[in-house]
């Protein structure tokens, strides 16, 4: 018979043992702990959409998604982590046909408005181990802080229509956005393009076969550790004044510039490898412009670096092959301890300019410097091979 004291302290052994175990359901690394939703096409899990599994989910909840093909436009605007379980490119996404749109700075013809696969709204969420397909399944995030890492992109949005002007991108931030976009791959199709002057990081991406990084960078963003091979028309394009970081990329064969840099922008510019441009490796088009550009590596591009800069600094790049290793075309930029070799010719210095020099060594097949009539340049303190004039 048990005794009124001897049921409570039964009651109260049951109770603790009860709260010491974990309810909660196994969250990946790094990522808040919360409930674990699954979704397959096939109906063998707790959705059948992730639509439905998003809806359901709170903040710090873990959506899985199984092989499948899953054809949605969906919003995401809660603290989530939407991610593929099981071998990426099985696990795919398509945004359905005639699906909304959304304003985004750069939609095709001009009109800022792309279709899309997933929109990512003032979150913190993460997406990974996903793949995203045809041209419409475009990845926005709009404001906050996403990441979005292990994507597959393929074939999304459109790599230009008509010029070389972007059509359509396959992955948007803007609204301020500071996400991270790092570790994915991109193939055919569209962009990476930054609005608003959004301050993402984007590293170690992969993209091949057209995509290229584009956008009005906010001074915090990060373009940094890409792969960008065949893009048709630049690697990497700068279209507003301010001054990003933009570091350690390696760009391939660009059917333009390798990277263009327009406005009254002060990027620093280092530790890049470009080759095989058609136009310029680095191409600063617009007066005003003062970036930093050191430390970069130029093979084989028609010209290594063009400089249309007020005060642009030069420093310690080394600039292989090509037409032309160096063309300042205005302004008053400072060249320092720069290496050019094997290009037609070292150094242009065209008129109404009055670059500074030194440190530099040059070594051009047809002139180490062409100096434009009327314009004086200092060339002490320069080293130049014998067999081609200065």
């Amino acid at each position: 018979m048990f005794s009124a004291t001897g049921l409570v302290a039964a009651f109260a052994v049951l109770a603790l043992s009860v709260s010491t175990v974990n309810t909660s359901d196994t969250s990946p690394p790094g990522v808040a702990a919360g409930s674990t939703y699954t979704v397959d096409a096939a109906g063998t899990a707790d959705f059948d959409t992730i639509g439905e599994a998003v809806a359901a989910a709170s903040d710090g909840d873990t959506i899985l998604v199984q092989p499948g093909t899953y054809t949605e436009a969906i919003v995401i605007d809660k603290d989530i982590t939407l991610a593929g379980d099981g071998p990426v490119d099985e696990i795919v996404l398509h945004a359905p046909e005639d699906g909304p749109t959304t304003a985004t700075g750069g939609g095709p013809s001009g009109s800022g408005l792309e279709p899309y696969a997933v929109l990512l709204v003032d979150t913190e969420a993460v997406l990974s181990g996903l793949t995203f397909e045809g041209e419409g399944a475009v990845v926005i995030a709009s404001g906050g802080s996403p990441t979005l890492t292990g994507l597959v992109v393929d074939g999304v949005g459109l790599a230009h229509k008509g010029g070389l002007e972007a059509a359509r991108n396959s992955i948007v931030i803007n609204g301020g956005s500071t996400a991270t976009v790092q570790g994915n791959t991109l193939t055919d199709g569209g962009p990476i393009g930054v609005f608003d002057l959004s301050e993402p990081l984007i590293e170690g991406n992969t993209l091949s076969g057209g995509p290229h990084i584009l956008g009005g960078y906010g001074d915090g963003a990060i373009i940094r550790g890409n792969t960008i091979d065949a893009p048709l028309v630049r690697g990497i394009y700068l279209g507003g004044a301010s001054a990003p970081l933009i570091e350690g990329n390696i760009i391939t064969n660009p059917g333009f510039d390798g990277l263009t840099l327009e406005y009254e922008s002060s990027p620093t510019v280092r530790d890049n490898v470009i080759s095989g441009a058609s136009l310029a490796g680095i191409n600063v088009k617009a007066s005003g412009n003062t970036p930093t550009i050191e430390g970069n590596e130029l093979t084989d591009n028609d010209t290594g670096i063009i400089l249309h800069a007020s005060e642009a600094r030069v420093d310690g790049n080394t600039v292989k092959g090509g037409d032309t290793g160096i063309m300042v075309g205005s302004g008053s930029p400072m060249l320092t301890d720069n290496s050019v070799e094997g290009s037609r010719l070292g150094i242009v210095i065209r008129a109404f300019t009055s670059p500074t020099l030194n440190g530099n060594t040059l070594c051009a097949g047809e002139a180490n410097v062409r100096v434009s009539p009327g314009v004086d340049v200092d060339l002490d303190g320069n080293e130049m091979c014998e067999g081609a004039a200065a």
